[in-house]
């Protein structure tokens, strides 16, 4: 429409322009020729006789026609005129309504860029709320007690969900600034939920099996810290941009940040330190560490047969023999321990014998730090979970407020050591290594042994709530099957390996 109205006014003004040229000209020879006229008219009324007066009378005549057509061109132009202020006061009118037209467009494209905008930061924000509930769900079943992680996996994504909040965290002072800032949000909303969950999961896997009870509690207690203040982050992201919303925002991502450094901090301390470890010492070390293994599962198993006869001194009647199958299982899981333990040895040392070929002992170890890393992570959880196998029969054995269901969540937890020194000790293994199947006919004694401790031990709780001899405990009976199931769930991870 603007485009003809323009078009249109060209036109008109053109033919103003070529009608002033024609006017002029024609004016100029209108009087002219009036002049000649009148001229040629003094000249012949000088000059008296019929001719004349007839001649005279001839151009009196073509001077009347002359005078009416200039009246008819001034009233032409005058329409002219008239038509072309019409058309441009509809042109004017039609510029006056594009520019209305052109506000309103820039207007509405706003307004639908700031709708879609909303509506994909929420969708998003909707999403990471659907993830982080999730796995918040995930890490309080009881399967999840077996899951395990390395620190550099769970450091890999706290790193990344820390450097997403502080971007987060930027976008939010942006916009304060300017509301059109808010454009990036939703992709920082994604990656963070994304690696916020990652971190969350191995992050919790690590508390699992860490090796210091304060380590694994800290981390776990930052995992709930960071899963509230991740929903609080993304529930009010999901609302209106308000000052008072935006502020509410900021002070959960500055905990979020302040939680995932100090995340970050305890896994960098849960990674495993052989690589400071000089050259020379690494093969010693562990050595010293498969040895300071067998030990412990060795006076564990001595501290089990202590307990066992203390048992009988101080019990009676179903007590004594509930304990003493309890003990006697833990006694047969401990030496069956021992002799993974050993077999997990022997393979190992025919790997590096294998394997070396001119190189030293320690230069092998050093050359396959991640196997090493493994089999040095995998003694000791063997040995902390041997440990912790014995302080919980002492404590039911004394008295010490000792529960039979810790007894089963220890059984567990050692048999997924084993699984894990198990898998590192055959990474490097021949398939057809002699050593490689005495380690797994080993490794499928203790799963039989955990086997029995959790029988025993769901044996127990079920006789003690029938003959209601002992103080009940908020383990339900649903609970105990529960643990049954976990036991399976180890099983079946021996056996896959």
């Amino acid at each position: 429409m603007s485009a003809d109205l323009k078009e249109k006014s060209a036109a008109a003004a053109a033919a103003d322009e070529k009608y002033k040229k024609i006017r002029d000209v024609y004016a100029k020879l209108r009087e002219e020729h009036l002049g000649a006229l009148q001229t040629q008219c003094n000249e012949l009324q000088k000059t008296p006789g019929p001719a004349v007066d007839s001649e005279i009378a001839d151009l009196q005549n073509q001077l009347t026609a002359l005078q009416v057509e200039q009246v008819s061109s001034v009233e032409t132009r005058r329409v002219m005129e008239a038509d072309l202020q019409e058309k441009n006061l509809a042109l004017q009118t039609a510029e006056g309504r594009i520019g209305r037209l052109q506000v309103q467009l820039q207007e509405a494209g706003k307004a639908a860029v700031t709708e879609i905008r909303d509506r994909l930061l929420k969708s998003a924000c909707s999403r990471a709320l659907e993830d982080i509930r999730s796995v918040s769900a995930l890490l309080e079943l009881p399967e999840f007690l077996q899951s395990r992680s390395c620190p550099e996996v769970a450091l890999s994504y706290t790193s990344k969900a820390l450097a997403e909040t502080g971007a987060l965290l930027k976008a939010i002072a942006d916009c304060d600034v300017s509301p059109e800032a808010s454009e990036p949000l939703a992709l920082i909303v994604i990656q963070l939920a994304s690696y916020l969950c990652g971190g969350l999961i191995n992050s919790k896997a690590i508390a699992n099996s860490a090796s210091s009870i304060e380590t694994s509690d800290a981390l776990s207690a930052l995992c709930k810290s960071c899963t509230e203040d991740g929903t609080g982050v993304f529930t009010n992201l999901a609302g209106d941009f308000g000052e008072w919303r935006l502020n509410v925002v900021r002070t959960h991502a500055e905990a979020l940040k302040t939680s995932l450094t100090e995340m970050e901090h305890l896994l960098a301390q849960c990674q495993p330190q052989i690589k400071d470890v000089n050259e020379e010492d690494l093969a010693s070390m562990l050595e010293k560490e498969l040895q300071h293994t067998m030990d412990l599962v060795a006076k564990a198993e001595q501290r089990f047969k202590d307990l066992l006869e203390q048992s009988k001194t101080l019990m009676t009647g179903i007590q004594l023999e509930v304990h003493s199958k309890i003990l006697n299982s833990c006694t047969g899981l401990m030496a069956a321990i021992a002799t993974l333990v050993a077999r997990a040895r022997e393979l190992q040392n025919e790997i590096v014998s294998e394997g070396r070929g001119a190189a030293s002992v320690s230069e092998f170890y050093k050359r396959h730090n991640r196997w090493t890393e493994g089999l040095f992570s995998a003694a000791k959880s063997v040995g902390a979970a041997a440990n912790m196998l014995v302080e919980f029969a002492d404590a039911i054995v004394n008295g010490k407020d000792g529960k039979l269901e810790q007894l089963l969540v220890a059984a567990l937890e050692i048999s997924s050591c084993t699984t894990q020194l198990l898998v590192a000790s055959r990474v490097k293994a021949r398939s057809e290594s002699v050593r490689l199947a005495d380690l797994e006919d080993a490794a499928k004694e203790v799963s039989k042994m955990t086997g029995k401790v959790v029988a025993e031990a769901n044996n127990g709780v079920s006789i003690r709530e029938q003959s209601g001899k002992y103080v009940s405990l908020p383990y339900p009976p649903p609970a105990r099957l529960q643990s049954a199931a976990d036991y399976e769930f180890a099983q079946l991870g021996i056996t896959q390996a």
